[in-house]
């Protein structure tokens, strides 16, 4: 409470800021439009908002997709009963 009054205290004090002239308005580039939407946060019914551009999504999708292929790659190696998980007894 005591951080929202000091907050709100320093607003009102603080000088307005310089308006520059508006500029030309023109519209984003389709892959740089910001898009939105609604996670749910793990281990809770709440949710948060995630605004991301198409080419950031893209390059999520990439980077996931990548990790993904090479863990797919390190399990291939190896025949089943060769990893620690796989043996009998968890050991």
């Amino acid at each position: 409470m005591l951080g929202s009054l000091v907050l709100l205290l320093a607003l009102q004090e603080a000088p307005p800021a310089a308006q520059s002239p508006p500029a030309a308005q023109t519209p984003p580039a389709p892959n740089e439009r910001v898009i939105c939407r609604r996670e749910v946060v793990t281990g809770s019914n709440r949710q948060r908002r995630v605004c991301t551009t198409h080419t950031q999504r893209e390059e999520t999708a990439d980077r996931t997709q990548q990790l993904q292929d090479k863990l797919n790659d390190r399990r291939g190696q190896y025949q089943r009963g060769d990893l620690p998980g796989d043996r009998p007894g968890g050991g």
